[in-house]
């Protein structure tokens, strides 16, 4: 019997109970099957949820002809209801980074008259193919695409920058577009609050409500993610980066990076393992 697939009736549930139909052993866990379920499988280069079924992590999912399967590292009982949590921080990225590749790609599709051929979402970086010879100067000359590209990257519509629990703010959107905007330059709480209308004390309390976040903690966590992305993607020296992402200084920027992964710039750079496109390179 096919499995209730309960993502597609609400993507953004987080949690739900089922019972479990089969439990059987392995490799790498116990394979569990659910009457209903609101983990995704992996699939179309999305990668499956993650979160927990009663004390069981839930460590992959997959379909095959209607039934969901999860891969979890302990047994469950055949009968017995179970709750489902699901890792929201994971699974709203993955789905924001999917939307960004279907919008990414209709655009790119339809100025250079070419069709996507695949696409991966990795940890650090969603990769798309093309049947065109696509150059990166190219792409960068679709201003409505440019500004597309940085939104997504920076994280505006990431888990990280609105409070389900809070709800939706425009001054707060105003404030995250902004400083996705200007990140490179010395923001300060004072003037993002003065573009937004609103007093730096009010702002400030407003801000960390609706993101989770302070002021100086998310436009940092803006700076490492676009920082991460230049480490990966381009040839620019340590300071450079750090000079281009805002930071002002390298040791403040090394400091920030290492607290953030564990690693310093240029060991993170050397450990990823990924090949500078040609087409990013940048030996300034």
């Amino acid at each position: 019997m096919a499995t209730v697939k309960l993502y597609y009736e609400n993507a953004f549930l987080q949690d739900f109970t089922a019972v479990v139909e089969s439990c059987g052993a392995v490799k790498g866990g116990f394979a569990v099957v659910l009457d209903r379920t609101a983990f995704y499988p992996e699939g179309g280069g999305q990668p499956a949820a993650h979160g927990t079924l009663g004390d069981a992590r839930v460590l992959d999912v997959h379909e095959k002809d209607g039934v969901v399967t999860h891969l979890c590292d302990r047994a469950l009982s055949v009968g017995a209801e179970v709750g489902g949590h699901i890792d929201w921080a994971r699974r709203f990225d993955h789905m924001q980074q999917h939307s960004g590749e279907h919008i990414v790609s209709g655009m790119l599709c339809s100025a250079f008259h070419c069709d996507n051929v695949g696409f991966h979402m990795g940890a650090d970086i969603v990769t798309i193919d093309y049947n065109a010879d696509i150059r990166w100067e190219q792409v960068l000359e679709l201003e409505s695409l440019h500004l597309v590209l940085l939104l997504l990257r920076n994280g505006i519509f990431s888990h990280e920058t609105m409070s389900p629990k809070e709800g939706y703010s425009a001054d707060i959107e105003r404030a995250l577009k902004y400083i996705a905007l200007n990140y490179q330059q010395p923001l300060t709480l004072e003037e993002v609050a003065g573009y937004c209308n609103l007093s730096p004390t009010y702002f400030s309390r407003k801000f960390r409500l609706i993101t989770g976040q302070t002021f100086k903690e998310h436009v940092n966590y803006i700076r490492l993610r676009q920082a991460t992305q230049m480490l990966l993607m381009t040839d620019n020296s340590i300071t450079k980066i750090a000079m281009l992402c805002g930071f002002g200084s390298s040791n403040y920027f090394k400091d920030l990076f290492r607290a953030s992964t564990g690693r310093s710039p240029r060991e993170y750079r050397k450990h990823s393992g990924l090949p500078i496109h040609p087409h990013l390179r940048d030996n300034g």
